[in-house]
């Protein structure tokens, strides 16, 4: 085994980045920000494409500041590993054009074997900002907060989302904006005689030091938002992952911290198999008080084949989900018995017509068909051509569901079956998180002694979702045990069902899809304490076993569409 060391540029690196504050955050200002440190991203990949298949490339102690992307691509067994006190410093600018301020990232793409381990990554500017409500103007719909001291703010940061928190760090939707949806760009004065464009999502101005004041979207109830209450401003919400996993084999990322991240943490695209990750935590470091670490999910996994594994593995603060596994669902739109044609194509949030992703399905694979009213399986199709324009052709294989096999009809979903991965989830926790805790839409899984505390919605949800996200599929063969569930679907919404939800769709929608939609769920030996609603609700399913669970101190804040008896276990449309 050879091992490749990075001297003297990396070194120069560290140097450099030392000479910033000792978090590796340089000054809160575009102006007086100092000069950005040697970039160590050419030492890396140089690295990185001169070690061979089989070796080690170390990085040194100390920072290591990149600016751009790294790229590990067509190779074997190849490990890059941190030494002792290694932290990675990835440029982010709040002030720049957002669309290149995201931090670059590891990129495994076409490759077998490969191991990231040994170190924690940060960014040099901060990704988001802290603070407290201080006043509220109803009468031109504006409010004032104070932003914490660790968080320098010029106004010039562009802001893509906002959220409120209790003082234990839980966001709880008293105002939750996604302005990323509305980024429009303004030039303005820069203070100095001259001009400059400024990127705008949330319009805010500098009303005094560490003050802001924030024009509140219509969409935002002021009503529920008190004089104390915490807040916090994303930068950006989605962009490039730190690590991104793209049509490889045997992924591991192992012993390694993120400790502020723009966007994801980890994405896994398509033709992906089997990603492990080994005592990996996005969470901010001891002294931190940052509400969000990660702006976005801190895992998303779109098309996985073989299996997921996260052992020992420690979430806090994020923005979306801390684990977000599924594949992308299809819609037929024309299929013909006699040649075996068929087309499909995908769905965004809108409604609209996409395309399914690169590499959805190839030859050989096997389509899942669901029926478009009851999601249950009606056949199974095996590939044997399929091109990116959602043309196939294939043949019936049996649907090995309980009734007999049915022609697709058009409208009715599809989901490929080589994304379902095994997933192996034990010993992990996720803490004052946004959306859901683990969002768990495949097959074959076990989730074991995990804790989930100060989750917004569910701390696991098993659901497809077929009508907005376009999300597949539904789960059999799930087991969920010994796991402690603590203020969990503390929000009050609608999909706020249980601690533990299984249903049809993600968000509002109860549905009335019959049983078998699931098959096979098993929640044993876990603990509920002080959740919004139940502990369990369960939906559509079949073959479900729920015994020897705790439940203390329920329905503390239930949604509108909550059971009326109060329940700790609701079972909707199920059956033995």
């Amino acid at each position: 085994m050879k091992t490749s060391f990075l001297f003297a540029e990396c070194l120069v690196a560290s140097a450099v980045v030392a000479t910033a504050a000792d978090d590796g955050v340089s000054a809160a200002s575009p102006d007086t920000a100092p000069s950005p440190p040697q970039c160590a991203a050419q030492a890396l990949q140089a690295a990185i494409d001169t070690t061979p298949d089989g070796g080690v490339v170390t990085l040194p102690p100390g920072k290591v500041y990149l600016e751009n992307p790294l790229t590990i691509e067509g190779r074997t067994n190849l490990t890059v590993r941190g030494s002792a006190d290694t932290i990675v410093i990835l440029h982010y600018s709040p002030w720049d054009e957002p669309v290149w301020t995201i931090s670059p990232r590891f990129f495994v793409k076409r490759s077998s074997g490969i191991a990231l381990e040994g170190f924690r990554v940060t960014t040099d500017n901060l990704v988001n900002a802290s603070g407290r409500v201080v006043a509220k103007n109803p009468d031109d719909g504006t409010y004032e907060a104070e932003i914490d001291p660790q968080f320098p703010i010029t106004g010039w940061e562009h802001i893509y989302g906002s959220d409120t928190f209790d003082e234990d760090g839980m966001p709880d939707y008293a105002i939750e904006t996604y302005d990323t949806w509305n980024v429009r760009k303004e030039t303005l004065p820069d203070g100095k005689g001259g001009e400059r464009t400024k990127t705008i999502g949330l319009a805010y101005e500098v009303v005094g030091p560490q003050r802001i004041r924030v024009k509140a979207p219509s969409s935002a109830a002021l009503s529920r938002l008190r004089i104390g209450h915490r807040i916090l401003y994303r930068y950006t919400i989605y962009g490039h992952s730190v690590f991104n996993i793209d049509a490889s084999r045997d992924t591991v990322l192992r012993d390694i911290e993120i400790e502020r991240c723009p966007s994801f943490g980890v994405a896994v695209s398509p033709l992906s198999e089997n990603v492990a990750l080994e005592r990996f935590s996005i969470r901010p470091p001891a002294g931190d008080h940052a509400l969000y670490t990660a702006n976005a999910d801190g895992i998303h996994v779109l098309g996985l084949a073989g299996r997921f594994v996260m052992h020992d593995c420690h979430f806090r603060g994020l923005g979306d989900d801390a684990l977000n596994i599924h594949g992308k669902a299809g819609e037929i739109t024309s299929f013909d018995p006699n040649t075996g044609s068929l087309s499909a194509i995908c769905r965004n949030p809108h409604g609209k017509e996409t395309d399914l992703p690169h590499g959805w399905a190839r030859p050989g694979d096997t389509l899942a068909v669901y029926d478009a009213t009851t999601l249950l399986v009606k056949a199974r199709l095996h590939v044997k051509s399929w091109s990116d324009d959602g043309n196939a052709v294939v043949a019936p294989i049996g649907n090995g569901a309980r009734q007999d096999p049915a022609p697709p009809s058009v409208g009715d979903f599809l989901g490929n079956e080589r994304d379902f991965p095994a997933v192996d989830i034990e010993n992990c926790s996720v803490e004052n998180t946004r959306a859901r805790g683990l969002l768990l839409q495949s097959r074959h899984m076990r989730v074991r002694n995990c804790l989930f505390r100060g989750i917004s919605l569910p701390g696991i949800i098993i659901a497809p979702d077929f009508t907005t996200w376009f999300e597949a599929g539904p789960s059999e063969d799930v087991e969920i045990a010994g796991c402690t569930f603590e203020k969990c679907g503390m929000n009050g919404a609608p999909a706020n069902l249980g601690a533990i939800t299984v249903k049809t769709s993600h968000d509002n929608s109860l549905g009335n899809h019959p049983a078998g939609v699931h098959r096979d769920i098993r929640i044993l030996g876990n603990t509920f304490r002080g959740c919004g609603a139940g502990g369990i609700f369960i939906a559509s399913a079949s073959g479900i076993e729920v015994r020897d669970n705790i439940f203390e101190n329920g329905w503390r804040n239930p949604p509108e569409n909550a059971d009326p008896d109060r329940r700790d276990v609701r079972l909707h449309n199920c059956e033995p």
